[in-house]
């Protein structure tokens, strides 16, 4: 499985994709930014804006990681629910090296 790593609000390096692939991450992740890299066949530069998360699209798996570090993305997204207590706010243990699926 092919794998693209990339960081919300962030241009990748060049990487190649299928015409179906490119159309698929563009119908797939909004907002998407998609250009072509320079002297480069079917190669884009890639730059997802406020989204993260991961998808599978064929052989190609693809990773979007937070701007911010994990643990403040979930203290985030769990007070936005109305599931964080003060109380219950213990360290999330997130290693770099692992993937947003792990």
């Amino acid at each position: 499985m092919r794998r693209l790593d990339l960081r919300e609000h962030e241009k990748s390096q060049p990487f190649r994709l299928s015409i179906d692939e490119r159309e698929t991450l563009r119908r797939s992740l909004r907002p998407l930014s998609v250009e072509p890299a320079p002297d480069s066949e079917n190669a884009y530069i890639l730059k997802p804006g406020e989204i993260i998360g991961a998808l599978d699209i064929g052989d190609l798996s693809v990773s979007i990681r937070p701007k911010l570090e994990i643990e403040r993305v979930l203290f985030l997204a769990s007070y936005a629910m109305g599931a964080f207590k003060l109380r219950d706010r213990e360290r999330f243990d997130f290693r770099d090296e692992e993937t947003l699926v792990e």
